[in-house]
């Protein structure tokens, strides 16, 4: 049953994600805002259970997604680190002709073209993340 003014369910996390953990509430307020910024009507939001690589939660969204307009995510990086595992999830919920919302990195994903996007940004951060950092403490001037 969709209005004239887009319905987005929040979904956020209960663990740390991209080497972060933000607390639930302020997830909450983040999305709620972007919600109010961008004239979506927000409903409240999912929250992920702690267990590491659970997605039980966000399975339930994809069921969902079948009758609300939108998912805002506080994060892509709340995203299932597998990307088939993750672009099966985000497929499935552009099938149900949802918006998938990334409130920090302030995207969207409206079309399967997008997911190459998402893809490339994990990518990078994985890429960063699993390298040495770099000293310049050792560099003449």
């Amino acid at each position: 049953m969709k209005t004239s003014k887009d319905s987005c369910r929040g979904y956020i996390s209960s663990r740390p994600f991209a080497g972060f953990w933000v607390p639930q509430h302020i997830q909450n307020i983040v999305i709620r805002n972007f919600c109010n910024n961008n004239n979506l009507q927000y409903l409240l939001s999912s929250a992920e259970y702690s267990i590491i690589d659970s997605y039980i939660v966000l399975k339930d969204l994809v069921s969902e997604s079948k009758i609300i307009d939108g998912i805002v995510f506080y994060s892509m990086h709340q995203l299932p680190s597998d990307e088939s595992y993750r672009n099966e999830f985000l497929k499935e919920i552009l099938l149900n002709q949802c918006v998938v919302y990334f409130c920090v990195e302030d995207t969207a994903l409206r079309r399967e073209e997008d997911l190459k996007y998402i893809d490339t940004i994990l990518n990078v951060h994985r890429v960063m993340a699993e390298s040495e950092p770099i000293s310049f403490n050792n560099i003449n001037s």
